[in-house]
């Protein structure tokens, strides 16, 4: 082989080793991109279901805060109807003493 093909053939080496070292670059950056990609989409559906988890769960607790609070209302209104039953009850007694207190006055002062 002579001088000038060995060099040729060097030339033609050197630039298939070129050619892949640039196609592996390339393809490296492709990779580099998809994987980017991959990672903002993957980021995306955690934070999507970070918040429907998050909504979810703060709609139960404010289902669960309305029926705590119904029954507390429902409480109330009970008591506050015992307590006027009571009072109710206790109406004939407190005219009874208030008259009564009245007479004594009115006989006191006569």
């Amino acid at each position: 082989m002579s001088r000038t093909e060995i060099l040729e053939q060097i030339k033609g080496a050197e630039a298939a080793a070129k050619a892949k070292v640039e196609k592996a670059q390339a393809d490296q950056k492709v990779a580099i991109a998809n994987a980017r990609k991959d990672a903002v989409a993957r980021i995306q559906k955690a934070e999507a279901e970070a918040q429907s988890k998050f909504e979810s769960t703060i709609s139960a607790k404010r289902e669960e805060l309305v029926k705590s609070g119904s029954k507390t209302i429902a409480a109330g209104k009970e008591e506050a109807e015992k307590v006027r039953a009571a009072a109710e009850k206790n109406i004939p007694k407190v005219k009874k003493f208030l008259n009564e207190s009245i007479e004594r006055m009115l006989d006191v002062a006569s």
